[in-house]
């Protein structure tokens, strides 16, 4: 390769790596919100039992079936501490990679061109972005699953053993990093299927050859891991009432509209494609369309699931706008600047409303308020009582959110109501309102505290209401002194 060129793609993702990090790590610290608690318990059950457990309780099995995920985890936890903050800086570091990473290879593949624009639709990608500061797993299933794609894609534009040996063992990471990263393996298998079959192209032997042998036995051992662990957490899966949830919709939504219809457009155009490799992105693709119409069929799913192997869309958008700016530049290199930037600004929003609630409710603050205003004696519920608990000392009784499910909620709370004493509800919001009975209840025997959301510059919100149920007559009178 040029030096020279070599040199200007080492300052990019120089650069990539430092507007990476700076987005990564800046605000961080958010409140802890939704099952991001679990994840403590979930680590330190591999950490503290043996691997191999006669009796698999819940958090015994998501760290055994994801061992490399929740391995990672639990190093960065070791490393830096577990706050809010710093139990994030693990998730920070692989989406800061993730980012370094494809704008490396693809701009060794495919040009500087197509590099900085992966490497600007990805730093402004909420869904990544959340992920990079969760302390989840998603964020390292994300960067093993990239490495994959983008390692086979080198393999198969350059038949490389090395490059396929590399694409198998991310493939395997991945999926002991989360288990629907095997839509890879199936999309590649699929690709292969549509090149030999239906394209009749030639055949990359020392790619495919390397990738089998890496990724074969040890995809193979990983799934034999995750059928035995799997086996234990069937019920708990289907318990988890996420199949109603219109999952192609928040595919879409989440990958955001602009690179979703790229995406489509780039997919449509990699069947006459020259570069075989946009069909393989195209076939992982599809699988990720399939595995949101398929498995909420099977067990517990949600658009998170596919978030892990979601690169490729962002592939297929980047090679589009690459190619426009290309044609475009001939005429104004201006003019092509402007389309490619008024396209990749379109998130600018939702990154903005990102940094005002962090995409998430803030327990933190309703904790804080419940902490100076309750008394001895109180109850308080709470529809994700992890969260709430982790800033408050005592119980939290888990009462479902009453917007979602008040067929759960209402009996809790009717039964914390007749105990007589002040009961503290905590229940979040997304613009969906609560039914009218479970309304007139709580209004009925109750009043709401505090509402607290942030101003977002988008659709979303994210706001948290505080009930007192059952309050007495001075709280009531103070209630009314505050009124405006």
């Amino acid at each position: 390769m040029d030096p020279q060129r070599n040199g200007r793609i080492w300052f990019v993702v120089l650069a990539f790596l430092v507007v990476g990090a700076g987005t990564r790590f800046y605000q961080i610290g958010w409140s802890v919100s939704g099952d991001h608690t679990t994840t403590f318990t979930e680590t330190k059950s591999l950490t503290e039992k043996p691997f191999f457990l006669p009796v698999l309780e819940r958090d015994d099995v998501q760290a055994r079936t994801l061992p490399v995920s929740y391995g990672l985890q639990a190093l960065a936890f070791k490393v830096f501490g577990t706050d809010e903050a710093q139990s994030r800086y693990g998730s920070a570091l692989a989406g800061t990679l993730s980012i370094g990473l494809t704008v490396l290879i693809v701009s060794r593949l495919y040009g500087l061109t197509s590099g900085i624009i992966a490497g600007i639709t990805l730093v402004l990608w909420p869904w990544l972005l959340y992920h990079s500061q969760d302390n989840r797993h998603y964020s390292y299933a994300f960067l093993f699953a990239s490495l994959a794609i983008l390692s086979a894609t080198a393999a198969w534009q350059r038949d490389s053993l090395v490059w396929g040996i590399l694409g198998g063992l991310f493939s395997a990471l991945a999926f002991l990093s989360h288990s629907i990263t095997a839509v890879v393996p199936a999309g590649l298998l699929l690709f292969l299927v549509v090149e030999v079959i239906v394209k009749r192209s030639p055949v990359q032997r020392r790619a495919l050859g390397g990738y089998i042998a890496t990724g074969a036995p040890l995809m193979i051992t990983s799934c034999a891991l995750g059928i035995w662990a799997f086996g234990s957490w069937v019920g708990f899966a289907a318990a988890a009432g996420w199949g109603r949830s219109p999952h192609l919709l928040g595919l879409a939504y989440n990958l955001t509209w602009g690179v979703t219809l790229l995406s489509l457009l780039g997919g449509l155009l990699s069947w006459r494609s020259k570069d075989a490799c946009e069909r393989m992105w195209t076939s992982i693709a599809v699988m990720s369309v399939a595995a949101c119409v398929i498995v909420p069929l099977i067990t517990a799913f949600r658009p998170d699931y596919v978030f892990p192997a979601s690169l490729v869309f962002y592939l297929l958008a980047a090679r589009v706008l690459a190619k426009a700016y290309e044609s475009l530049k001939e005429q104004s290199r201006l003019l092509a600047a402007g389309l490619v930037g008024v396209v990749v600004a379109f998130p600018l929003p939702s990154v903005a409303s990102y940094y005002q609630d962090g995409d998430r409710c803030d327990y933190r603050s309703a904790a804080k308020f419940i902490k100076n205003e309750r008394h001895d004696g109180d109850i308080i519920a709470a529809d994700i009582p992890g969260a709430l608990g982790y800033y408050l000392d005592g119980p939290v009784v888990n009462a479902s959110n009453l917007s979602r499910e008040p067929q759960k909620s209402m009996p809790v709370l009717q039964g914390l109501v007749e105990s007589g004493g002040r009961v503290w509800y905590v229940c979040q919001f997304s613009r969906n309102e609560i039914p009218t009975v479970p309304d007139r209840w709580l209004w009925k025997n109750g009043v709401r505290m505090i509402r607290i959301k942030k101003k977002r510059f988008d659709y979303t919100e994210h706001a948290l209401d505080v009930y007192l149920l059952n309050p007495t007559i001075q709280d009531k009178e103070r209630l009314e002194k505050e009124a405006p």
